[in-house]
Formats: C-alpha cells, sequence, structure tokens
C-alpha cells in the first residue's frame, strides 16, 4: 500500500510538471501509457445491435452474408487505448446504425502504442497484414467483404496509403483526417517536437522520416510514386481533411496545395451552411503546380499529376488553435466532422435511440425526437387516431407507446458468486423477449392500424424500426467496471474481482470470510 501511494503521488506530480508544459500534453501522456495494450479489436456493425463490441467466434446470422463493407480506421502517432480513432470509430458506428448497405468499423490495433512510433512503411505492412487476416476470419465464418474504405488520422493517413498496396480488396474511399501528406510546415512540429523526442527516445522513426528534407530519402516521395501512387489513385474517391488552424499539421500539406491558393472566396469552393461551427468547405479544382525543388514541391507534382482530389477545409476558432483531432474538439464540433465523414464513405447519418442529440435534435434518426437531450421515440397521441373506433385505437396508442418507451438496467458486481453469470442471462433472456414484444406488435400494427391516421401509423412504423434496429433496450451495470471502484483515478474494480475470483476457484473459505469482512471499508 506504501508503494502503491508513492507510485500514486509520483504519477500525479509528473503530470502535472507535463500540464506546466503547454506544448507537450500528448507527449506527456504518451509518456505515461506506452505500456498501454489494448486486445481485441474495437469492432462495431451497422447491421448488429451490440456495438462497438468485441470480435466473436461465430457470427449471428444477421452478421453474414455478401458484399459487406469494411471501414478500417487507422490511428496516428502514438496513439493509445481510447485515442481520437476509436472515438470516431464509435460515433460513425452510432451514426449510420441503420445504413442499407452492411458495414463492419474496425480500428486497427497493429500501429498502437510503441507501433506507433515506428517508420510509416514498417506500421503499413503489419496494418496489412491485421486487414487480411481480419477479412479471411470473416469469410471463415460467413461473412464477405465486396470492397473496403480507408480513414487515417494523421500519421494514420500516411501508413494507409502504404496498406493500400498490400490488401486484395475493392478500394472504394480514402480519407485522411489532417495527415502531413507534403510534411510538416508548423513550428510546434519543426521547431519544439523534434529535441523533445530526441531526449525522451519516444520517436523510433516516424516523425524523423516525415521531417527528411532531402528529396531522394523522404518517405513522403516514396509514398508519391510507383505502387504507392497506383493503390492511391486506385480508390473510387479520395477526400482529404485539412484546417487553417491545425496546430500540428499544416494545411497545405493536409489537402494536397499551396496554402494561398485555397480561400473561402476562391472559385470551386463550396460552402456548406449544414455545418455552422466548423464551417466545412468542399474544394474540387486542382490547384497549380509547385515550381520549388524541395519535398513538398515533388510530393504535390507527382500525385496532382495522377490523382483527382476532394479537399475539405475545417475551420474552428483560431482563439482555440491547439485541436488536432475529434478528441480536441467539442461534442458538437465532433458529431458535425463525423456527420459530414459519414456522408463521405457513402453511409446516412441518423442517430438511434438512447444517444445524445442536445448538439442537434435533426441528428435523431426518423420517427425519433429529441427529449431530454437523448433521441427518444416519437409517442403517438390520442389525436392520432382516425376514424370511429376510438377505444381500439386508444388501446393500440398505449401498446405502442408503453414498448417503445420500455428499458430495463440490470446492475450486478463481477468477482465471486454466480451473480454476474446469472444477470447475463437475465440479460439474454429479456433481449430475446424484447424481439418477441417487437414482432407482436407489429403484427398488431398491420391488422389494426388502419385505426390510426396515415402520418401516425407511418411515424410509428418508423419509431419501431429504428427502436428495434438500434441499441438494445437493455444495459447490464457492473459495478466493479464503473466509477465507484475508481479511487484516485485508479480503476480497482478488476483487482478487486481477481481477488474474489481467486479465493473461490481455490475454496480458501478463510479467504472469501476476510473478504467479507473487509467490504465495510473497502
Amino acid at each position: 500500500l506504501d508503494f502503491s501511494l508513492f507510485f500514486l503521488n509520483m504519477q500525479f506530480i509528473f503530470g502535472r510538471t507535463c500540464l506546466a508544459i503547454a506544448y507537450l500534453g500528448s507527449l506527456c501522456e504518451a509518456m505515461r501509457s506506452m505500456h498501454g495494450i489494448r486486445s481485441g479489436h474495437l469492432e462495431c456493425s451497422s447491421a448488429v445491435r451490440r456495438a462497438p463490441a468485441a470480435p466473436k467466434e461465430t457470427l449471428e446470422e444477421e452478421e453474414q452474408g455478401e458484399n459487406w463493407n469494411l471501414i478500417v480506421i487507422v490511428n496516428g502517432y502514438n496513439a493509445q487505448s481510447g485515442s481520437t480513432t476509436e472515438l470516431l470509430a464509435a460515433n460513425l458506428c452510432e451514426a449510420s446504425y441503420g445504413a442499407e448497405k452492411k458495414s463492419l468499423i474496425v480500428v486497427l490495433e497493429s500501429n498502437i502504442g510503441s507501433g506507433s512510433v515506428e517508420p510509416v512503411e514498417a506500421q503499413g505492412l503489419r496494418g496489412a497484414k491485421e486487414i487480411n487476416r481480419l477479412v479471411q476470419q470473416n469469410r471463415q465464418h460467413g461473412r464477405i467483404f465486396s470492397g473496403y474504405s480507408l480513414v487515417g488520422h494523421s500519421l494514420g493517413g500516411l501508413v494507409a496509403r502504404v496498406i493500400a498496396v498490400h490488401v486484395d480488396l475493392t478500394p472504394r474511399v480514402f480519407v485522411s483526417l489532417f495527415t502531413p501528406h507534403a510534411g510538416v510546415g508548423t513550428f510546434v512540429a519543426k521547431r519544439v517536437m523534434p529535441p523533445l523526442l530526441s531526449i525522451t527516445g519516444i520517436d523510433k522513426g516516424a516523425v524523423k522520416e516525415t521531417l527528411e528534407q532531402v528529396s531522394n530519402k523522404s518517405v513522403l516521395v516514396r509514398l508519391a510514386q510507383g505502387e504507392y501512387l497506383k493503390a492511391f489513385t486506385s480508390f473510387e474517391k479520395r477526400v482529404l481533411y485539412g484546417s487553417p488552424a491545425d496546430w500540428l499539421v499544416d494545411f497545405g500539406s493536409a489537402i494536397l496545395t499551396q496554402i494561398n491558393e485555397l480561400q473561402p472566396s476562391a472559385s470551386g469552393m463550396e460552402i456548406d451552411d449544414e455545418y455552422p461551427l466548423l464551417h466545412i468547405r468542399s474544394f474540387k479544382q486542382p490547384p497549380s503546380a509547385c515550381d520549388d525543388d524541395t519535398v513538398r514541391c515533388t510530393v504535390l507534382n507527382s500525385i496532382l499529376r495522377q490523382a483527382t482530389i476532394e479537399r475539405v477545409q475545417v475551420d474552428w476558432s483560431i482563439y482555440r488553435p491547439e485541436k488536432h483531432s475529434q478528441k480536441d474538439m467539442t461534442p458538437a464540433e465532433s458529431w458535425e466532422l463525423t456527420r459530414h465523414l459519414a456522408t463521405q464513405l457513402g453511409s446516412s447519418f441518423a442517430l438511434p435511440r438512447g444517444s445524445k442529440c442536445s448538439v442537434s435534435a435533426d441528428y435523431c434518426a426518423s420517427g425519433l425526437e429529441c427529449r431530454r437531450e437523448l433521441c427518444q421515440a416519437k409517442l403517438l397521441r390520442t389525436e392520432d387516431c382516425a376514424g370511429d373506433s376510438r377505444e381500439v385505437c386508444e388501446y393500440l396508442i398505449v401498446a405502442i407507446n408503453d414498448i417503445l418507451e420500455r428499458f430495463t438496467v440490470i446492475v450486478t458486481s463481477s468477482g465471486g458468486g454466480g451473480h454476474l453469470v446469472a444477470a447475463k442471462n437475465l440479460q439474454e433472456t429479456l433481449l430475446e423477449q424484447a424481439d418477441v414484444d417487437f414482432e407482436d406488435l407489429e403484427s398488431v400494427l398491420n391488422s389494426q392500424g388502419h385505426v390510426l391516421t396515415a402520418e401516425a401509423k407511418a411515424q410509428a412504423e418508423a419509431a419501431i424500426q429504428h427502436v428495434r434496429g438500434g441499441k438494445p433496450p437493455l444495459e447490464m451495470l457492473d459495478l466493479m467496471e464503473s466509477e465507484c471502484t475508481t479511487v484516485f483515478g485508479v480503476a480497482l474494480g478488476d483487482w478487486m474481482s481477481e481477488q474474489w475470483n481467486r479465493r473461490q476457484r481455490a475454496g480458501d473459505i478463510a479467504g472469501l470470510k476476510q473478504l467479507v469482512a473487509q467490504q465495510p471499508w473497502t
């Protein structure tokens, strides 16, 4: 205990010291958590209600079939578990759950932690192997992919361009978010990061090679030529996001243009009023060639001769220049970016029941409305009755509203005993019952729906579809994985559970009694 308190105290002091250095917030976080290891993909499916979730050994019937689209999200530099890519995957999955096209959204795990600071080509080869293995495993279980899209954040955009060479699937859409395609030109990236990374020893080659100024030694030039360029141009669509206010990756490099060519009033600029916070603008005109004998000009000239690129300018407040990813944005800004990205990937954008809608009530799916800052089913009223069958109509409205509003929370605790298993069994039973209730409700609505107005019946059908197809109307809360067991910022739930499990497996009755005696103060 004394050692643990000492460690926590030193971690706290080190953390405060890091925060005192303005430009090093993300670097210090990386130094503290470089040892973190993530097990299993963060995987979610637009056709599966329980998402995001770890991959399963078997696939349910609705998860099988052909013509699935694989969307792979590639981590940026020094990515950790819980990084911006996982936030992006969760948002995309939630926003596109009702899409007609079945998509599987996966965050790569081969370039996380120490694997995300190695040379770009090494990361790309590992990422491609991971994707090919994932495709093969899914094929064995009945899920066939007809194509794939890549979404790379920051350095992950460069890694994605290497991955594209080694994946044997039809390429659909390539997206990069604030990626240094032509190097980095910001003060922080060029002057502050290199000496600090040299001192800490964190970088294993990724930053060094993106800063290389000699063309025949630059990985950026290699990526703009040969098989890499051919793979890049093979995508049906290429979309590059950049921001003039990005503190790390300069705008011209992120969208492959000369920065002074792209202005809000420029010819070809499309300003979209649907994104009032980020002022997202699309630019489709190819910029002119670059005349200087530099790495940047070599990259620009090589790629722009071969590829048609859609450039997207994202503007956030100039007074908040520290942003570089979704994790740095406000929730409202993050959803705006997700919404635009979903359209680029050919997906619908509609939030299911239970999603936070305080950002915009318009984001809720058809048949849902924003109430108490959550997307919830639109409820029927007595005014929605049609004809003389008033009593039948009111009974039907009560039945529909009751099922649409139904939600159950199971509270349990892992560690010792069979109550967690019992809770999981109860959860499965209630989910099966919910499916039966929805089927019965749809049957009643088909036979008795004439007592409702046409508009009310359509609203009820949409609400049932999206509630049933969205998150299940049930959640299970394990206290050992909640904030209740977090002390001084340290999650102790898993450790506490293991104490019970270990003694129970060993038949240690005395040890179990000791844990029971300690419960009042734990």
